[in-house]
């Protein structure tokens, strides 16, 4: 698992390149209105946000990110985990936002912190288990994932994606285990739990022989 320092290590970059285009963003954002001419939203007006209370700062991060703002969004979340590390949804906005932009490396340092400060934060568990598929860090998604699992024991999303990297990972015995525990979850046998998975259409056919092979068939 990764420490937090890595994070606001990431955080500091993120500020220094604002501080370091800040004439660049005040000579380039400037618009003419019928009082004159004046700096249109730019450094100025995203520092004077970060006065406000942290609250108004994550609604405004989130709205921006909505909003496909990145830059903006990134910059105000990272001012609220900066202020407030416990906030899970700084760190889980920073996360989406890295993804968004392709960073994939910078969204594993953001979302176990998230982890960290909300261990039953379900969405960064998705992204993990996402991450983990497609990213080639499968160990550290289960690793991540199997904490998820001890606190949210009822949970069947949780363990569906621990069967997907259980799968992705060639870990058999963990796959026959988490096919078990899903399928109580649903209400199903493992032999029905395992027909769920190899019935989606999304699945690569090579993790559906193996979850086939885990159930038994």
């Amino acid at each position: 698992m990764r420490g937090g320092s890595e994070y606001v290590s990431c955080t500091y970059l993120a500020r220094t390149a604002l501080a370091r285009n800040r004439h660049e963003r005040y000579r380039d954002t400037k618009e003419v209105t019928g009082t004159g001419v004046r700096p249109a939203l730019g450094y100025t007006d995203l520092m004077s946000d970060f006065d406000e209370p942290v609250d108004h700062l994550a609604m405004q991060a989130e709205s921006a990110l909505e909003a496909g703002e990145l830059e903006k969004a990134g910059l105000l979340y990272a001012e609220v985990a900066r202020r407030r590390p416990e906030r899970a949804e700084a760190h889980l906005g920073l996360a989406r936002i890295a993804l968004q932009q392709g960073r994939p490396a910078a969204a594993l340092e953001a979302l176990p912190n998230a982890l960290r400060a909300d261990p039953q934060l379900l969405p960064a568990y998705e992204l993990l288990a996402l991450l983990g598929r497609h990213g080639g860090v499968g160990d550290m998604a289960i690793e991540w994932l199997e904490f998820g699992a001890r606190q949210l024991p009822r949970e069947p999303r949780l363990f569906a994606w621990l069967v997907h990297l259980y799968a992705s990972e060639g870990r058999t015995e963990d796959l026959t285990m988490c096919l078990d525990h899903f399928g109580r979850l649903s209400g199903l046998t493992r032999g029905r739990a395992a027909i769920l998975f190899t019935r989606d259409a999304a699945l690569p056919e090579d993790l559906k022989s193996r979850i086939a092979i885990a159930a038994g068939f």
